[in-house]
């Protein structure tokens, strides 16, 4: 069955200029620090010190999520790859572009610059570097930096990162709660809040009986 587009949206046509461009929270500064925070240096790269800068054009659509990534540029060792996989992590972060009183598709192209201090340095398939400084405190301080900048989609994020290693962390579940009321989900913040009540954490109950009331 096909729908129509929804009111206010142009879900077909993409366009590569529109009144408002799409924006990433907080702009492109914010963009290129999340790109420097999730990107994972391909060990072949490394090993065989490839260094530079990859270029990718993606869409963004009309509910702010990434589409049609293209590698316009690519340095090789994997760095292509990684720089997609890095950008599909922004999708459903972004305002959607606005063009003529509607949320339309847009194609952007976005660098993202692959350096290391160690190329060529350390050999060998274990060397993992995605493992390097990525557990759950690196994306709850991530993720309370985001917040404390009022940027909560983001906060959001990096706080599901946190429980994705680590799902009985109190603080984050305290914090993403927050971070859902600032977004309006107010059903999945309750339900933060209920969890981290569950593991021990008596501070929360103040904010479910102002937000979760039946």
């Amino acid at each position: 069955m096909m729908f129509p587009p929804a009111q206010g949206q142009d879900s077909a046509k993409v366009f590569s200029i529109v009144d408002t461009m799409p924006t990433f929270p907080d702009g492109m500064t914010a963009l290129l620090r999340f790109i420097g925070y999730n990107i994972n240096y391909p060990i072949e790269a490394q090993n065989n010190s490839i260094q530079g800068k990859v270029y990718v054009s993606f869409v963004v659509d009309t509910i702010g999520e990434i589409t049609d990534t293209k590698i316009l540029k690519d340095i090789g060792g994997g760095c292509g790859q990684e720089a997609v996989n890095v950008l599909h992590l922004t999708s459903g972060l972004w305002e959607p572009g606005i063009h003529q009183g509607k949320k339309v598709n847009v194609r952007m192209t976005v660098p993202v610059k692959f350096t290391c201090n160690n190329c060529g340095e350390v050999k060998g398939s274990e060397y993992v570097i995605k493992n390097i400084g990525r557990n759950s405190d690196f994306y709850f301080d991530r993720g309370f930096e985001e917040y404390q900048a009022r940027r909560y989609a983001l906060a959001n994020y990096y706080f599901t990162k946190t429980l994705e290693l680590d799902s009985s962390y109190t603080d984050a579940l305290y914090n993403r709660g927050a971070s859902r009321i600032y977004l309006g989900k107010v059903k999945e913040a309750c339900e933060d809040w209920a969890t981290a009540k569950k593991y021990g954490d008596k501070g929360v109950q103040e904010l479910i009986d102002t937000h979760c009331k039946e």
